[in-house]
């Protein structure tokens, strides 16, 4: 599986719910990011199956937009 664990994180406007692979060895090695942002009626879920195929070369960050899902 994609392994992308659930995590959150406030801004201005309240707080912001997203999946992400990266472990703190990922990011010590400064691994490139792939920031997936869902379309109108979307939510974070919906890259769940695109992210399985790329987590193995790339830290995936997909949010859910103000609203959205969680």
């Amino acid at each position: 599986g994609a392994e992308l664990s659930v995590k959150k994180t406030n801004i201005s406007i309240g707080e912001i719910v997203y999946l992400d692979n990266a472990t703190v060895k990922d990011l010590r090695q400064n691994q490139d990011t792939v920031l997936m942002v869902h379309g109108f009626g979307g939510n974070k879920d919906n890259w769940v199956l695109l992210a399985d195929k790329m987590t193995r070369d790339y830290r995936i960050i997909a949010l859910d937009l103000p609203g959205h899902g969680n």
